[in-house]
């Protein structure tokens, strides 16, 4: 039981860890700067957090925050617009979801 929540309980604290480095990121990420800045922070977090549902909540969660403020807002204003930045920055939210899936350690199976 204490094994099953401290696995939660990492995933939660990654889940919040994806939202807080997401969103300054997607915020700023018309900058010069940022998105490099970005990418590094999002890549180190992925690399320190263990492989398995920490690491993959981390890298889902930071993507949403990405689809989230890529949807058109009520007043049609867009976070995140049509520009190659932009592109980039939704790019590295899937690639960050593939790398987090890749990273899953693998199940033995009994036969």
């Amino acid at each position: 039981m204490s094994r099953v929540l401290r696995g939660l309980g990492a995933t939660l604290v990654a889940v919040v860890l994806g939202v807080l480095s997401a969103v300054p990121g997607v915020l700023l990420h018309l900058r010069p700067w940022t998105l490099p800045l970005t990418v590094l922070v999002a890549l180190a977090w992925l690399v320190a957090l263990p492989p398995g549902a920490a690491r993959l909540a981390y890298a889902v969660s930071w993507a949403g925050v990405v689809a989230l403020f890529a949807a058109p807002r009520a007043g049609g204003d867009l976070v995140v617009v049509s520009s190659l930045t932009s592109y980039l920055l939704i790019g590295f939210a899937l690639a960050l979801v593939a790398a987090a899936l890749v990273s899953l350690p693998r199940t033995s199976r009994d036969s």
